[in-house]
């Protein structure tokens, strides 16, 4: 297989596993699968109107965080042109299909990124080396974010120590010998790498690819009541975020409509007694039957029911006044 998207085309023919979508086109991965009902797949994003149109990999690796990977035309380990002159050999990473525009804006909501690369070298020299990141930082292969002081990781990350410079040292030795590979020592707000430079490489040989840019973006879960009833105000509190604005319950018996619009593990529900015995959440969009019921410890409450959707929580049996705080996801 040559690449991630090849493997999946095949497995989208033969197994169905997921599916290429496409009849829509999306702003971002983040995009893509929210109105996908969060389902891994390559989908066309296109990330500003009037831009370039890519097939992108959008994988869920968690249930609240999506990655975004974007391959490039200088993945394959190759050997690089032998030049003389300083800084005349020039390289520039081609994301999918996307120009710069495209990227400036699919990197606003893509998330943190990360990105590898591997270098390797037989006797160049490598006097003239610089590598531009697409905020504009050029360096060499020192880097000074405080990852590692190698510019690629590899030799921190074995050691376990970030202040390592590389091995051999590639600036003054004048024949260096060495094949670095891992991750790029720099900030992820720096990322993807735009450009390389080099020069003054004829008198060996240099190997170069660079990594897939995979970028992560972690989904706020959205809750949110529904309007049903003259308390609604007051119930607008139980999703506020803020566990000391509460509400006085004194009925009996009570239902609160909740919506849901990222997926999650489960409901939390707490307040500030252990009086509450009797909480169930019924799914009400899907109907699927689906009720949960509500586990206590101390005074928070967790209920085993987890999808896209809109509840009915119930409170029954309440006995005395008693006061709700918070209506959460996880």
């Amino acid at each position: 297989m040559k690449n991630l998207k090849d493997f999946l085309r095949l497995a989208l023919i033969f197994f169905s596993i997921c599916c290429i979508h496409s009849a829509a086109v999306y702003k971002s991965c983040y995009d893509a699968v929210k109105h996908n009902n969060y389902v891994t797949g390559i989908y066309d994003i296109q990330p500003r109107v009037g831009g370039a149109t890519s097939q992108i990999y959008c994988e869920m690796v968690t249930r609240t965080s999506v990655m975004t990977v974007l391959d490039n035309d200088l993945e394959s380990f190759s050997q690089l042109t032998a030049v003389q002159t300083a800084f005349s050999l020039v390289l520039t990473p081609k994301y999918e299909y996307f120009d710069d525009s495209d990227m400036d804006e699919l990197l606003k909501t893509a998330g943190t990124c990360e990105q590898n690369m591997r270098f390797s070298n037989n006797k160049a020299s490598n006097n003239y080396v610089k590598f531009s990141f697409w905020n504009g930082n050029y360096t060499s292969f020192i880097s000074e974010d405080g990852i590692c002081k190698c510019l690629i990781s590899q030799i921190c990350e074995d050691a376990n120590d970030t202040s390592l410079d590389c091995y051999p040292d590639i600036a003054n030795d004048k024949d260096p010998i060495f094949d670095l590979s891992g991750k790029i020592s720099v900030l992820p707000h720096r990322l993807p790498l735009k450009k390389m430079e080099l020069g003054d490489t004829n008198d060996g040989i240099n190997k170069c690819s660079v990594g897939k840019l995979k970028c992560t973006y972690e989904i706020i879960p959205k809750i949110e009541t529904i309007p049903n009833n003259k308390c609604n105000n007051e119930v607008k509190k139980l999703t506020d975020g803020n566990l000391q604005t509460c509400v006085t319950f004194k009925r009996n018996e009570l239902g609160i409509k909740i919506k849901v619009q990222t997926i999650f593990d489960y409901f939390k529900i707490s307040n500030r007694n252990q009086t509450l015995d009797n909480i169930f959440v019924q799914s009400l969009k899907p109907l699927n039957n689906q009720v949960g019921k509500c586990l206590s410890t101390l005074n928070l409450f967790n209920c085993t029911v987890s999808s896209i959707g809109e509840y009915i929580v119930y409170f029954q049996d309440i006995s005395i006044e008693t006061e709700v705080c918070e209506i959460d996801i996880n």
